[in-house]
């Protein structure tokens, strides 16, 4: 999936409360076959011209160029637009459309704004397409192990995952792989990369066994839009809980040997799963933000949509006021979420939680993340000194999404397929106690 709505993608998890839609179906749909028309003939500029200015800013003219043209390198020649169907999330429309590749069918979204401005695009493949496996190739250091669909969540959530397992060995150690923000899929499938995916095939083959499921938001995302007291919790935590528990309970899988992986706000998260769950053996964090969301999503609007500044600032200021209570709301780019979900995240403190648990735990960061910062890494590093069960590695060369890079990294980057760097699983695998 080429996922270019750049703009904070830490929030994409919040709960957010419907409102009428400002675009009219038939004329988003009228806007995106125009938009997609001017991509099949190689009109970058007039496409580019429809970007609102936080696209424009985040995307270039030769980048969008790269990412047509990679698109048709993979898949053939464009063809022809054989459906679309719409989608509308606030005040925004999504254009769906299932296009014909000599290849492929894949699913053109195109997000406008009630101006009739592009405000995010992604490319996948089409409903029962078997494209999958062209576009996301297996990593480089392993093949595909032995897998078992599994059910977990909490009761009346059930959660479609897979179980990944090294093809011999008992008493295996294993991981619940926890997702960062947003409606994420097993794979946390980024643009043109499968990070969860990559882990899960490289610990197999180092003799690691792993648990991925479906993110709550994404399997249920209207159970949340009409909770008023939606924490971090139920979009997380819960569910990492009863992951654990699923592989508590599995035969091959030493259960004392289980631990949580938690990637971006599941790194965060990952100290707070285990201070509520006693049967994990470790946890590792993986570009985990020690400083308040509220901070990083600032931050973020800063380098990437100046022009949203204020708001996010106004936005940062109301989630630490501390005349608010849970049943009050908070308003961020004209979207209502929960107070309840912000004054929870208030309350926790990651790095002070990790400095409390008396458990092994090894921090990964990336120093070319440019969503969760090097100061962050710091943060760990101060909280867990002089531990002797605490092992912190920098990666210089290595992204959000731990793939390798050169220069500063841009959403952008996360549209050219990747994988986890091979040095970032064995570390991982033996930190577990698993191989190299």
């Amino acid at each position: 999936m080429v996922r270019l709505w750049i703009v904070l993608p830490l929030l994409a998890g919040c709960p957010r409360q419907p409102s009428g839609p400002d675009l009219d179906r038939a004329q988003a749909e009228a806007v995106a076959r125009t938009f997609v028309g001017e991509l099949a003939a190689r009109d970058f500029d007039r496409a580019r011209g429809r970007f609102d200015a936080t696209m424009k800013r985040s995307l270039s003219r030769d980048q969008l160029a790269k990412i047509w043209h990679g698109t048709l390198e993979r898949f053939g020649d464009f063809d022809q637009v054989t459906s679309v169907r719409t989608d509308r999330k606030q005040s925004l429309v999504a254009a769906i459309l299932t296009t014909r590749f000599a290849r492929a069918e894949l699913d053109l979204r195109v997000v406008l704004t009630p101006s009739k401005q592009v405000t995010g695009f992604w490319i996948k493949p089409a409903r029962g397409s078997k494209t999958t496996a062209a576009k996301f190739p297996p990593p480089p250091y392993a093949s595909k192990p032995e897998e078992r669909a599994v059910t977990t969540g909490v009761k009346g959530l059930p959660l479609p995952g897979k179980l990944s397992l090294p093809r011999r060995g008992r008493s295996l150690p294993a991981v619940v792989l926890v997702h960062g923000s947003g409606p994420n899929d097993m794979d946390e499938t980024v643009g043109a990369n499968k990070p969860f995916r990559d882990l899960a095939w490289g610990l197999a083959a180092r003799g690691v066994a792993t648990l991925r499921y479906q993110k709550r938001t994404r399997q249920f995302p209207e159970k949340f839009g009409s909770n008023k007291r939606y924490t971090i919790d139920q979009e997380v935590v819960d569910d990492a809980r009863a992951a654990v528990a699923l592989l508590a309970r599995t035969p091959r899988i030493d259960s004392k040997r289980i631990f949580v992986v938690g990637h971006s706000l599941g790194g965060m998260l990952a100290p707070r799963i285990a201070r509520d769950e006693p049967r994990l053996a470790g946890i590792v964090i993986l570009a985990g933000p020690t400083r308040p969301l509220e901070v990083l999503i600032v931050e973020q609007t800063r380098r990437l949509a100046p022009d949203k500044l204020r708001e996010m600032e106004a936005f940062a200021r109301r989630v630490q006021d501390p005349a608010l209570k849970p049943d009050d709301t908070v308003m961020i780019l004209g979207q209502t979420t929960s107070a309840s979900y912000w004054l929870d995240l208030r309350g926790y403190d990651p790095a002070r939680t990790a400095a409390a648990l008396r458990r092994p735990i090894l921090v990964l960061h990336g120093g070319r993340d440019y969503q969760v910062e090097v100061v962050d890494f710091e943060g760990w590093k101060r909280a867990l000194a002089g531990r002797s069960d605490v092992r912190l590695r920098l990666f210089p060369n290595l992204n959000h999404l731990f793939i390798t890079g050169k220069g500063p990294s841009t959403p952008a980057e996360y549209q050219r397929p990747g994988h986890v760097a091979q040095e970032v699983v064995a570390e991982i695998a033996t930190f577990l106690g698993g191989g190299r």
